[in-house]
């Protein structure tokens, strides 16, 4: 899947952009995994419109830059799913 950022406003403590691309099922993860980053306020999503309309993340932080956090949350995502990988295919 390729999924784009279109950043739409970055600012300190602040990082809101639109994933093109990305389905409900990527968006949950990321939601999830930014979660589990203690310098986080707030981080979630919408959806405008469900058929034209694209995930908006909004991402508030209490310290740090939100999007190397961000940036961290997506390689941790990678790297389990490459590491779930393996495991599938031995199913």
């Amino acid at each position: 899947m390729d999924m784009e950022i279109k950043v739409i406003e970055e600012k300190a403590g602040r990082f809101v952009f639109e994933a093109i691309g990305a389905t409900h099922t990527t968006c949950t993860a990321l939601k999830q995994e930014l979660w589990k980053d203690k310098d986080i306020k707030n981080a979630g999503y919408n959806v405008s419109h469900p058929y034209v309309g694209h995930p908006k993340f909004i991402i508030d932080t209490k310290k740090g830059d939100p999007r190397k956090i961000v940036s961290s949350a997506l390689k941790k995502l990678v790297k389990a799913c490459k590491d779930l990988e393996p495991k599938a295919k031995k199913l």
